[in-house]
């Protein structure tokens, strides 16, 4: 699978609301900097994020754009892309569409099948 296709399947995998499947795409040490949150996570921190943000009524994401840098034994993938979710609207009755353009940076790591595992994941949004 290219890189651009494992980022895409990772972007498929947050449409889901599938925890384990969002979760699968990260080694077992893998460090995530998060779009919605304000500090470092790593290990069990990384479920109790994606709960949260998966919890997000309609969420979704689109790839914008994405450059991939390939090393020896890595590959940085770069970019952006735009989470979408419904939340309660302040000012009316109802849902009302947020959209989070944001930024991001992936280190991923090769497995022996030709696949890959994300290592490394800084996303922010986009200010």
């Amino acid at each position: 699978m290219s890189p651009t296709n494992f980022i895409q399947s990772w972007l498929n995998a947050v449409g889901s609301h599938n925890v384990e499947a969002v979760l699968a795409h990260y080694t077992r040490d893998a460090i995530l900097i998060p779009t919605l949150g304000k500090r470092m996570l790593a290990g069990p921190e990384l479920r109790t994020y994606f709960k949260m943000f998966l919890a997000k009524p309609k969420i979704s994401g689109v790839l914008d754009t994405i450059v991939i840098q390939q090393g020896m034994d890595y590959v940085v993938c770069s970019g952006q892309y735009t989470f979408s979710y419904l939340e309660e609207s302040c000012c009316r009755k109802g849902m009302t569409k947020v959209r989070v353009p944001a930024r991001f940076s992936y280190v991923l790591a090769p497995t022996p099948n030709g696949g890959w595992l994300i290592r490394n994941h800084h996303s922010s949004k986009v200010p």
